[in-house]
């Protein structure tokens, strides 16, 4: 599959056309929710890296004030996730495949010591709630659902942190591995889906964490983790993955789409 194939680097779909086609989740300040939504259509990969974010057009599509979607660039920049050039815009930021690196590292050390807690401090009703997780997560492998796939995926992992009661901790974490997920949702846009074993991981986890084994949790967490570190290092396998990463990787201007004064096509069509 080549560069074009899987996506295209020369015309990605507008901003205001993605963002017309969802919904803010109504759950916490618009800032917060603006941030959210900008920041999941980004580790997904519906906004491209390098691609122009006008201030105007995301306020236009999601029918609010520019005030919060100003402060959601502010919150975005501090996190890395989008870059601020004076005089010129709002770009998000290039895959930095040493950010991702360091954020595993981060991601791994913390959630696996997180496991054992859960194991620890664990209820019937968190049990529950995880095995349904799998459930889920079973149900999005064998409909080819990647992308539900995804986010069930982080549901468990978010779930270690919540059971232990860390929050800081799972904001660290979300902060840390971004450019992660990034790289691993570009695997699965190129058309590698996730693999019938990082299911099979998050079972023996929480096996673990229903025998309440902290020891046993942590290992097997750790184990499972390290797998991200070779889907990682994986891209140098395959060519065609490569020579799109790399142009993924390399920060550029941009198209700033839209002329100065026009909104982008579509920004409000398909509004739910």
């Amino acid at each position: 599959m080549s560069v074009k194939q899987s996506i295209d680097l020369d015309s990605p779909p507008p901003v205001g056309r993605v963002l017309g086609q969802t919904r803010l989740d109504g759950e916490g300040s618009l800032t917060q929710q603006v941030y959210r939504l900008l920041r999941d259509c980004i580790v997904t990969l519906r906004i491209l890296p390098n691609q122009f974010l006008s201030e105007k057009d995301v306020a236009a599509s999601l029918e609010i004030s520019k005030t919060p979607v100003r402060e959601a660039f502010i919150r975005l920049a501090d996190d890395g996730i989008v870059r601020i050039v004076p005089k010129s815009g709002t770009y998000v930021s290039h895959v930095d495949f040493g950010r991702a690196h360091e954020g595993y590292f981060i991601w791994r050390s913390l959630e696996a010591a997180c496991a054992a807690e859960v194991a620890a401090k664990r209820t019937l009703q968190d049990v529950v709630f995880l095995k349904d997780n799998l459930r889920r997560q079973k149900e999005a492998l064998e409909n080819g659902d990647h992308l539900g796939f995804y986010h069930n995926d982080n549901e468990f992992h978010d779930a270690m942190f919540a059971i232990a009661g860390y929050p800081s901790a799972k904001k660290l974490i979300e902060t840390a591995k971004f450019e992660v997920d990034r790289i691993r949702n570009l695997k699965m846009l190129f058309g590698l889906p996730p693999v019938d074993e990082v299911y099979t991981e998050h079972e023996a986890v929480v096996d673990a964490i229903a025998k309440k084994d902290p020891a046993l949790a942590q290992s097997r967490m750790y184990q499972h983790l390290s797998r991200v570190n070779d889907s990682l290092e994986s891209l140098a396998d395959n060519p065609d993955l490569w020579e799109l990463f790399h142009h993924l990787s390399h920060p550029e201007t941009g198209r700033r789409g839209p002329q100065k004064g026009k909104t982008e096509p579509d920004a409000k069509k398909g509004r739910k």
